[in-house]
């Protein structure tokens, strides 16, 4: 992969469970699910090219309130997906507080909806923090590729994949994505946040790794929960960005999903 600042000076635990997380995790479910239940097991590999840790620490103070902490009032809502419910299920509403529980990394998530869909998977993992590759080793265990270093194109457990997941931490990485966009048959979901350009609308980088996708046949995805005026650098929503192969299915469980988390928090979809 090209250089870049390195995700070591990136740590996710302040920010799990925050907004882009909901976003991101739920649009995971969904499209996992709706692969595997095609039934595509055995030798499925899920690849994630910046999978940060197994599992976070939820701090009082993190940004988990404003994402969790709010889906956490959906728990009894009626107008939901399944795949929105068990995210709900799994991860928001178990304990009787979140606070100084623990949050999934999407390697995790990406465990449970196999376990959930009766699949065995293995993870390959890549992160540059040696702090996420330990987190990674002690929650995922034997079985699986964990690789401290950066994800390259010509990796065999890049190319062998089933499915990709692209949540690169730093803006500065997102023109490395390009090289991976289109490498094989296998299934890709990628999450990037938006921020604004400081005079009411979306920065200009916030559209270049769509600019890029959309000639290889990927569809997209925003999600808007701030004021298109912030002038702070915070994300005010999401893009998802996506190509799930001779499945349809996929892309329609992953917008009915994420259109749902949107409508119940009074996101902008676009």
């Amino acid at each position: 992969m090209a250089s870049g600042p390195s995700s070591a000076t990136y740590d996710h635990n302040a920010k799990a469970g925050n907004r882009g997380d909901v976003a991101k995790h739920v649009a995971l479910i969904a499209a996992l699910r709706a692969v595997l239940v095609r039934g595509e097991t055995g030798d499925f590999v899920f690849a994630d090219l910046y999978a940060g840790w197994g599992q976070y620490v939820l701090a009082p103070g993190g940004e988990w309130v404003t994402g969790i902490g709010v889906m956490r009032g959906l728990a009894k809502a009626t107008r939901l997906t399944p795949s929105v419910r068990a995210y709900l299920d799994w991860y928001v509403a178990p304990r009787p507080q979140l606070v100084y529980g623990t949050y999934p990394g999407s390697t995790s998530i990406a465990l449970d909806v196999a376990a959930s869909e009766g699949a065995s998977i293995h993870v390959a993992a890549w992160d540059t923090s040696p702090d996420a590759k330990r987190s990674l080793e002690r929650t995922l265990g034997a079985g699986h590729v964990i690789c401290g270093r950066a994800a390259q194109p010509t990796d065999r457990a890049v190319l062998g994949a089933n499915f990709l997941f692209i949540d690169p931490p730093n803006r500065s990485e997102w023109k490395n994505i390009a090289q991976f966009l289109d490498l094989g048959p296998f299934h890709v979901l990628i999450w990037l946040p938006l921020h604004t350009d400081g005079k009411g609308g979306l920065a200009k980088n916030s559209a270049v790794a769509m600019g890029q996708a959309a000639p290889l046949g990927y569809s997209n995805r925003r999600l808007i929960w701030g004021p298109l005026t912030s002038a702070n650098r915070r994300p005010v929503g999401c893009e998802l960005i996506y190509r799930f192969r001779g499945l349809n299915r996929a892309e329609g469980e992953l917008r009915a999903a994420v259109d749902a988390v949107a409508t119940a928090l009074g996101w902008r979809i676009e």
